[in-house]
């Protein structure tokens, strides 16, 4: 390695940029931090994200499922039953026809 040296007036510069450098840190040290990592709310990660976004779209589909169970009418038909037990016929069929 060389040495390196430097002549006075270099040498004097150097030490006067070295002291208004170092006032410079010393200041920024004394100063009240701009943000505080404390305050900072931690971001969710995209497991999380993902999970949420499933989770509200099967809500909505079973929303709209329940909508859909709810708006359907019965597709069962009901007919009375006599007294015997057995069920009454249909208008227009005679009892002991076969339905098909």
């Amino acid at each position: 390695f060389e040495k390196m040296s430097f002549t006075k007036c270099e040498a004097r510069m150097i030490e006067e940029e070295n002291k208004r450098i170092l006032k410079s840190l010393v200041a920024i040290q004394g100063r009240t931090p701009q943000f505080n990592p404390q305050k900072i709310a931690p971001r969710p990660n995209h497991a999380a994200i993902n999970r949420k976004k499933q989770e509200s779209r099967i809500q909505h589909e079973n929303h709209h499922l329940l909508n859909r169970l709810l708006n359907t009418k019965s597709t069962m038909e009901t007919r009375p039953v006599s007294s015997a037990g057995q069920q009454r016929p249909r208008k227009g069929e005679e009892r002991g026809a076969v339905r098909k």
